[in-house]
């Protein structure tokens, strides 16, 4: 190898183009699994909070047990979902981004 080549002069057009390839769809099946996390995650949200508001009001008018507790699953657990979207589905493009530029700050200086 001769003195003075960058790591970009010894990379062919046709390995940049490949490479390119590869990343738009590593990309893209992360921002699918992302999603379908989220989306999981959020219909277990549903069913679980519809299914112990129904308890809560079954104790309430059956049993006659004050207090609707069920709000407390809805109010935390509503804000781990919030945080969630917000990190997968709004975040997502700017940290894969970064993770971008810190690679091809590494490799091509």
């Amino acid at each position: 190898m001769r003195e003075g080549v960058t790591p970009r002069e010894r990379i062919s057009d046709e390995t940049i183009r490949q490479l390119a390839v590869y990343i738009a769809n590593k990309k893209r099946m992360r921002r699918f699994r992302s999603r379908r996390t989220f989306f999981f995650h959020l219909g277990l949200y549903l069913l679980s909070n519809i299914s112990l508001v129904l308890f809560n009001v079954y104790t309430i008018y059956v049993w006659e047990q004050p207090g609707w507790w069920s709000l407390l699953s809805l109010v935390f657990w509503g804000l781990g979902v919030i945080i969630h979207y917000v990190m997968s589905v709004v975040l997502f493009e700017e940290w894969w981004n970064t993770d971008d530029r810190a690679i091809a700050n590494r490799y091509y200086g």
